[in-house]
């Protein structure tokens, strides 16, 4: 439970970075990390700017969001499913 709480609090802090932090991280890792993976299979690319780096970055951005939601979403059936059961155990 301690260990889900650090995790849960750090996707929260990813969910809610700026576009902008992301973007920059992508420009100045993404690529660079793109770049020289495409030097070792000797791939031509425009200094990393590729549909791989902007996929890399996209994903990085959307991940968060789509694990919080996701939390929430099982959470709520959890919550709805512990109400099913009790109000049928009661009779």
């Amino acid at each position: 439970p301690k260990m889900a709480k650090v995790v849960e609090t750090s996707v929260e802090i990813l969910a809610g970075g700026p576009s902008v932090i992301y973007g920059l991280f992508g420009a100045g890792v993404i690529t660079s990390l793109v770049s020289n993976i495409a030097r070792i299979f000797n791939i031509q690319t425009a200094g990393g700017l590729s549909y791989l780096s902007t996929s890399l970055v996209l994903a990085m951005m959307i991940l968060p969001t789509i694990t919080m939601i996701s939390v929430t979403a099982i959470k709520s059936v959890n919550n709805t499913i512990d109400l099913l059961y009790s109000s049928y155990t009661t009779k």
